[in-house]
């Protein structure tokens, strides 16, 4: 909240948020910080404007391909390797920024990057050359 009161809604606020949200890997929290707004600010948008709940799904599903990227980026940084080995801290926190990334996207596109087998009972055969299905 801004001087303890709502922030008014804006379509240009409402779409910074969501930039910022689609190309981050920060909290809603601290973007809020940034914009002094507080967060229940932003519940009551998504409750209220279906404009900016639109906007927010369509931010949070491109923050999933972001960290994913970002998970790429991480894995394949080798500017540390040579370097003497001082208790593995650099693989340690490589380790926890991938699998942080890792379980976010996982929940913000299950259907992309989810670990969940889909089991809804549609079984195909496909048969081996030369080999008969009975």
């Amino acid at each position: 909240m801004a001087g303890g009161r709502p922030t008014k809604y804006s379509i240009e606020l409402a779409t910074n948020i969501c930039a910022d949200i689609a190309t981050s890997s920060i909290s809603l929290k601290s973007i809020c910080e940034k914009y002094n707004i507080g967060v229940s600010t932003v519940w009551e948008w998504l409750a209220d404007k279906k404009e900016f709940t639109d906007m927010y799904a369509r931010a949070k599903q491109e923050q999933a391909d972001y960290l994913i990227e970002e998970l790429l980026t991480v894995a394949n940084n080798d500017s540390k390797d040579g370097t003497p080995f001082v208790g593995g801290n650099f693989i340690q926190r490589d380790r926890l920024k991938i699998d942080t990334m890792k379980f976010i996207a996982s929940k913000l596109r299950p259907d992309k990057y989810g670990d969940k087998l889909n089991l809804n009972g549609n079984i195909s055969i496909v048969p081996i050359s030369g080999m008969e299905i009975k």
